[in-house]
């Protein structure tokens, strides 16, 4: 007997099978003393199974043992888990809960739209524009005009055509060249390109960089000396002299360079002043 009549056999007793299976089955169980041993002592232990009551815990006996067996382990026993009186349902709440979602979605469409549009016609609407700042040239009007009332003079800008990226201004040297005759070189002068093509005219080809925030400086500190009346500021030479560097500076009235002034750049101290003779 092998595996598969043991199967076959424990099938049967089961009641696996059915109609013609099961007579072939029992056919050829009985015509097999072996199988057919094994099937009577299936059908009995089958039997034996049956007529046990199988046993069961009750309530009482199932609380007990946890108890008993919590008690041996040493464990917390853990506390049996009541309903929360504020998660219990409130049927009596839902109705009143309903209209006032209604009433609040009502309010929404209502009267939102006229707030955040501006639609009633007594509200005027805000104007952005009436933020914005004022104009800059007001404020520098306005600026300029304190400036003149507390008698502190408004310091020309140097020419932005000067200036490069690393904010520096090339310079004509003029190394041996008073003040007084750079003036009359650049006499008239009313643009960089007529001071460049004017002292070009006289030789001063070769040009050194000097930093246009220390000129700026010292025009602020020099603003006392500076005359009125001042339209353009124009750097017309430099040259150095002691280990110093003097730069010279040229004033624009409105009909070209008229007048100048010369200072030292290392430390803003005035060298010389004089109109063009």
């Amino acid at each position: 007997m092998n595996d598969q009549d043991r199967d076959l056999i424990a099938a049967l007793a089961e009641g696996l099978l059915s109609g013609t299976e099961a007579e072939d089955a029992l056919a050829r169980i009985e015509a097999d003393p072996e199988m057919s041993v094994e099937y009577s002592g299936q059908l009995s232990a089958l039997d034996f199974l049956g007529s046990v009551v199988t046993p069961l815990m009750t309530t009482a006996e199932r609380e007990a043992l946890h108890v008993n067996l919590t008690e041996q382990l040493g464990l917390v026993p853990i506390p049996t888990p009541t309903p929360s009186p504020f998660r219990r349902r409130l049927p009596w709440w839902q109705p009143v809960f309903g209209l006032a979602t209604a009433a609040a979605v009502v309010a929404a469409i209502v009267i939102l739209p006229g707030t955040l549009t501006g639609g009633s016609s007594d509200n005027a609407s805000f104007d952005l524009a009436s933020a914005e700042p004022e104009s800059t040239d007001v404020d520098q009007t306005q600026t300029t005009a304190a400036a003149a009332a507390d008698g502190v003079q408004e310091a020309a800008p140097l020419d932005a055509r000067a200036l490069d990226d690393d904010a520096e201004i090339a310079v004509h040297e003029t190394d041996t060249v008073s003040l007084e005759d750079l003036l009359k070189q650049t006499g008239g002068a009313d643009s960089p390109d007529a001071v460049e093509e004017q002292l070009s005219a006289f030789g001063f080809e070769s040009t050194v960089d000097l930093n246009a925030d220390a000129i700026d400086s010292c025009i602020h500190e020099l603003s006392d000396d500076l005359p009125d009346g001042i339209i353009e500021r124009r750097v017309i030479g430099a040259n150095a002299q002691d280990d110093k560097t003097i730069v010279h500076l040229g004033f624009d009235f409105g009909s070209g360079i008229e007048d100048g002034l010369s200072f030292v750049l290392e430390d803003c101290t005035l060298v010389g002043h004089g109109p063009q003779g």
